[in-house]
């Protein structure tokens, strides 16, 4: 019994740094500070993945989009995009879909996806019409 409290713990700690990390990459972020925003951020996902937090791996790898997008890293903006989308997906989460889905768009244009674009366009449109 003592270990698992123990463990339960441990994890909360991580979850804890996890979140902690990912205001300190936002606030970097929102600086101008990209590459320790960067450092930070993937802090954070490291730390969400060690205690399986799906939904945290899922805004971690959303806030690694934003901060490449920034720094006008487009094709890893998409791919960090994309692989918050399909979390998402999987868990299925409609809110936070219909929040990656505009960055997801976006990404694909900037980097001449122009259909993958108008897919993900085309899908927007009908996760709003069933929420």
């Amino acid at each position: 019994m003592r270990v698992r409290r123990l463990n339960d713990v441990g994890l909360k700690r991580f979850e804890e740094l996890a979140s902690n990390y990912y205001m300190i990459a936002s606030i970097h972020s929102k600086n101008g500070d990209y590459e320790t925003a960067l450092n930070y951020a993937n802090l954070a996902l490291q730390n969400d993945k060690i205690v399986e937090n799906s939904l945290g791996i899922g805004k971690d790898l959303y806030a690694l989009g934003a901060i490449k997008a920034k720094a006008g890293q487009h094709e890893q903006a998409y791919d960090f995009f994309y692989k918050s989308y399909q979390v998402y997906q999987a868990l299925t989460v409609y809110r936070e879909i219909l929040k990656i889905l505009p960055h997801l768009i976006l990404a694909a244009e900037n980097t001449g996806r122009d259909e993958e674009a108008e897919q993900y366009r085309s899908l927007y449109g009908e996760y709003q019409e069933n929420q």
